[in-house]
């Protein structure tokens, strides 16, 4: 009896780009300041690993794409969002 591969994986975690602050704040235009209060505010995905901020690239380009702004709530990127815990550093 054997199982059946699951379908719904998320990117291999290898293949996954990482971002930094300072990535994110070139890409944008913005200051530190900021990208600190997209962070509280919710308007941009990130998490913190030690002291350091880390974004996921696909989304950022697509926020990109879709105008700097906060991702829409049809945000078809569910599952890239949930990269973050198939992700191991």
């Amino acid at each position: 009896m054997s199982e059946k591969p699951i379908q719904n994986r998320a990117k291999d975690p290898r293949k996954v780009r990482l971002l930094k602050d300072e990535h994110i704040m070139e890409l944008f235009g913005i200051s530190r300041s900021c990208l600190y209060r997209w962070r509280i505010n919710g308007f941009i995905p990130f998490k913190k690993i030690g002291h350091t901020n880390y974004y996921v690239e696909h989304v950022i380009l697509k926020m990109l794409y879709l105008g700097a702004g906060k991702l829409p709530n049809d945000f078809d990127g569910e599952d890239d969002l949930d990269d973050w815990n198939d992700l191991v550093i």
